[in-house]
């Protein structure tokens, strides 16, 4: 019985570290410049998401319809400040496309 328990708690650490790895130390810069969190996803756009996004209130779509703008240009500041939440339209006429 004793077994079981420590295996259950040595199973629950590896899950509470793992848990912490992918979520919070992973950060890797991918081939176009950008941070990608533990699971692929791009951190600027969870950032935008959670502090600059404000819908129904501001934005009238949802978030995946939006391209996230870095106001300075620096692909790796992260800041809420430094990000906007703009339509793919005013995105690539703010970069003269």
């Amino acid at each position: 019985m004793e077994i079981l328990i420590f295996l259950g708690f040595i199973v629950f650490v590896l899950w509470i570290i793992f848990k912490y790895y992918k979520t919070n130390i992973v950060r890797v810069i991918d081939a176009r410049g950008y941070y990608r969190n533990g699971y692929g996803r791009l951190v600027h756009r969870d950032v935008a998401y959670k502090s600059v996004y404000n819908y129904p209130n501001e934005h009238k779509m949802r978030f995946r319809y939006y391209d996230v703008h870095h106001i300075d240009e620096n692909k790796t500041n992260n800041h809420p400040n430094n990000l906007q939440v703009l339509t793919r339209w005013e995105h690539k006429k703010k970069h003269g496309f």
